[in-house]
């Protein structure tokens, strides 16, 4: 069965995201949460935040993702 993963999507890279002014007006009535380990958070506009867990380790959670480049994957086209 063939199926075109482009159809999937209508913007891709950054024409899908939300200019960092919107993404301020859409989230002005929600409180920001301030803890000394947050390390990245909203007020930078990322497509991440960081979050340190100990003096030497840090996690990363990202929102950022790749949208599908070709209508199928190669191995499927065979």
């Amino acid at each position: 069965m063939k199926f075109d993963l482009l159809s999937t999507v209508e913007a891709g890279g950054c024409s899908a995201k939300l200019s960092a002014s919107k993404l301020a007006e859409v989230l002005k009535d929600i409180p920001l949460p301030l803890h000394e380990r947050l390390l990245v958070g909203i007020e930078t506009h990322d497509d991440a935040g960081v979050y340190k867990l100990t003096d030497d380790i840090a996690i990363i959670q990202t929102v950022d993702f790749f949208l599908p480049f070709v209508p199928t994957p190669l191995n499927s086209a065979r």
